[in-house]
């Protein structure tokens, strides 16, 4: 300013990917945000102690990409009792850059009342024996850049079945013409659902 009038710049218009502040020694904070955006630009003037104000100016940014972690999200799948199953871990993940490894989902927490493998992003569930409910195990996957998401959390419900009886085979060894002893076919027989076979 030839009159060495006390200078101070106002923003005009803030940037559309970002938040931008002036500060009083005329310089400016600039905050992306986070989008896969990487050009922004904001408007501003310069006032002088007079009231005068300059023309209006724009500030153009350039925001050097950064890759983003891929988002991992939570599972469900059901499976009958003592009968594996499998799914897709990957389905509903995504990664800005669209660059997500299917093949790196890996488990972080295990099962609890089955055991569980991955491979190429589809999970293989199989149930303990017997085992009904519940149960839950965690995996992460990563992106082309080795950023890994937070881990994803997969529940899985075991819906019983009814389970066939079992019984033990019977010998016995009978005189000629003599009346066999009386045989408890019952105490012979078992079930996984009751605990006292009946008939």
């Amino acid at each position: 300013d030839d009159a060495g009038d006390t200078l101070s710049a106002e923003l005009v218009s803030q940037p559309q990917f970002g938040s931008v502040s002036l500060n009083s020694d005329g310089s400016f904070s600039y905050q992306h945000d986070g989008s896969e955006n990487h050009g922004d630009s904001f408007t501003f003037q310069v006032r002088d102690s007079a009231g005068a104000l300059s023309a209006v100016q724009t500030v153009t940014l350039t925001v050097t990409p950064v890759a983003d972690a891929p988002v991992a999200m939570d599972d469900s799948a059901t499976t009958a009792e003592d009968t594996p199953v499998n799914f897709s871990l990957v389905a509903n993940d995504s990664d800005a850059e669209n660059d997500l490894v299917v093949a790196s989902a890996a488990i972080v927490l295990p099962a609890s009342k089955g055991t569980v493998s991955i491979t190429n992003g589809i999970a293989s569930y199989t149930p303990n024996s017997n085992v009904t409910g519940t149960d839950t195990f965690t995996y992460t996957v990563k992106d082309a850049a080795l950023n890994t998401s937070t881990a994803a959390t997969v529940t899985v419900t075991i819906t019983p079945v009814n389970d066939l009886p079992e019984v033990q085979a019977i010998s016995l060894s009978v005189d000629e013409d003599t009346a066999s002893a009386v045989t408890n076919v019952r105490s012979l027989a078992s079930d996984v659902e009751d605990t006292i076979p009946t008939g």
